[in-house]
């Protein structure tokens, strides 16, 4: 700022305002309005008055000021102030749990960790790839259901379980239905006593059960209602019974369809063939031998009866053993043949006889 002239006081210029005038020692001393005496206080009441108008528009202006809305739109007040910053919290916390959502929550969740990403890099680092893994140590595995058959893997349990090496033991002596959880065990059975087979939509395929006879009487295996037992090679659904000392080996094979072996089936096979039980049974042996036997009702005096065989001999019919109500010696036997042989009734009344062959 310019330095005032001479004739005039040193002070700060207000603007609109000259600087207050300096009574010189050469001004005359005059009084009244416009008198050089007064000109200084005039100037500064004209300072004075324009002052006091600035402060009263300035007390209006802040009354407005302070009425206002917002008057400090840069600043944040309550309680507007607090849901920004609520809002704010909450845009950073997002959806993180209650457990999580403060720094120290986290820092404790990665265990105060300033190298957490190295140290989950380094661990890792020492996990089997999920392409072609090497493992090492006894690795373990959840066992799978029994009849499980999907492409999940399979542990030694669940391995003995299925092929071969029974699961236990089970010792039964009343008659009961075997159930699912029974596959795979040996069962010693004893006494007169009946086993029927679970349902097989209760079980899967391949479902096993060793059945043995340990004691004197008569085991019976069946089928539950719905489902059939078969022998090996035979299409006709049956009961199995097992005599002291015989097994039976039972599996599912699907369907409603339960196979048989061993020695309680071998009567329905081509080596131990036999009829059902009649009036005339045959047996096959091993060996290829077949016995036949039945009986001839009423054969009159003197009659000629052709008899048919159960089944045909292949080579020759070897033998024919005769009895009956009268003496042995008054019946005879003749035309020997693969399916059929005449017998003749030598007495003077008629009698019933009993025949039995053997041949190959």
């Amino acid at each position: 700022m310019a330095s005032p002239p001479e004739n005039y006081l040193p002070i700060p210029v207000t603007p609109g305002f000259p600087d207050v005038y300096q009574l010189e020692l050469v001004d005359r001393v005059k009084g009244g309005a416009g008198g050089i005496a007064n000109r200084q206080a005039t100037e500064l009441a004209e300072r004075d008055a324009w002052l006091r108008q600035q402060i009263e528009a300035g007390r209006s202006d802040f009354a407005d000021h302070v009425a206002g809305a917002d008057p400090h739109p840069q600043y944040l007040t309550a309680p507007e102030g607090d849901a920004k910053i609520a809002a704010a919290v909450a845009a950073l916390v997002a959806a993180a749990p209650s457990a999580l959502d403060t720094l120290k929550e986290l820092a404790t969740a990665l265990g105060n960790d300033p190298n957490f990403a190295t140290t989950i890099s380094t661990a890792l680092g020492l996990k089997a790839p999920l392409a072609s893994p090497a493992f090492t140590g006894t690795p373990t595995a959840p066992t799978a259901a029994q009849f499980d058959n999907s492409t999940g893997l399979a542990t030694t349990a669940f391995t003995q379980r299925a092929l071969g090496n029974y699961a236990g033991n089970l010792a039964l002596s009343t008659s009961q239905t075997l159930t699912a959880a029974h596959a795979g065990r040996t069962v010693n059975a004893a006494g007169t006593i009946t086993l029927t087979l679970p349902a097989t939509t209760s079980v899967g395929g391949g479902a096993t059960y060793q059945i043995n006879n340990a004691g004197v009487g008569i085991v019976t295996v069946q089928a539950g209602a719905g489902d059939g037992l078969f022998a090996v090679g035979n299409g006709t659904p049956r009961q199995l019974t097992l005599g002291a000392g015989d097994s039976l080996t039972v599996v599912y094979v699907g369907g409603t369809s339960w196979y048989a072996w061993g020695v309680g089936q071998l009567p329905f096979t081509a080596m131990f063939a036999s009829s059902d039980p009649g009036t005339t049974e045959y047996q096959r042996l091993p060996g290829g031998l077949i016995v036949q036997h039945g009986a001839a009702s009423t054969v009159a005096a003197n009659e000629i009866r052709t008899v048919t065989l159960p089944t045909a001999y292949k080579i020759a019919m070897r033998t024919v053993v005769l009895t009956g109500d009268g003496a042995p010696s008054s019946v005879r036997v003749a035309a020997l043949g693969l399916t059929t042989f005449q017998l003749q009734n030598l007495g003077v009344a008629g009698q019933n006889v009993y025949w039995a062959t053997f041949g190959r």
